[in-house]
């Protein structure tokens, strides 16, 4: 691959498939900083600082990616980095609530069983992850069918009618 600026741009109008490296590339090759080392300022700019301390007067076009990569990976370093010191007191909460036995004065539990499900629930999911759903339909096979013409397969296929339905649920995150 060639690291000259005209063959980069050219790569990155032509392919996507590259085009974090292709940028990093760029920006090397055009001297700029490398935006991992930009201040949030910077980012928040969408441009780096001039070697002298002035601001450039246009913003590039080409880099708005990197930049919202560059950022949301900073805050989420960030956040990791602040909420991390609460994860142990959590916890604690959490084995708490699930082996608190006390009792009100009426007699009824201060943590009743089913807080007590879900928080086991809770904990068991979030270590060993959630369980896959089988979904049986009782119906008959008319339902079947109809169900089997309405999923489409992974390669853009409708399954006419394939009697037997195996499929697992994916949630989307929009």
């Amino acid at each position: 691959m060639s690291k000259r600026p005209q063959a980069i741009r050219a790569r990155l109008r032509n392919n996507d498939k590259t085009r974090n490296e292709d940028l990093a590339m760029l920006v090397e090759a055009d001297g700029r900083k490398p935006i991992h080392e930009w201040t949030l300022e910077e980012l928040a700019r969408g441009k780096a600082r001039k070697p002298d301390g002035n601001w450039p007067s246009i913003s590039p076009k080409w880099i708005t990616p990197m930049v919202q990569e560059e950022i949301r990976k900073r805050f989420r370093e960030q956040a990791f980095e602040e909420l991390s010191v609460h994860i142990g007191p959590a916890i604690k909460v959490l084995t708490d609530l699930l082996s608190n036995t006390t009792k009100d004065d009426e007699g009824k539990p201060f943590v009743t069983a089913r807080e007590k499900i879900d928080i086991a629930k809770f904990i068991v999911e979030h270590v060993l992850g959630k369980p896959k759903a089988q979904i049986e339909l009782a119906a008959g096979p008319k339902y079947k069918e109809f169900l089997a013409n309405a999923i489409m397969l992974d390669d853009g296929q409708p399954d006419y009618g394939a009697g037997v339905i195996e499929g697992e649920v994916v949630e989307d995150d929009e």
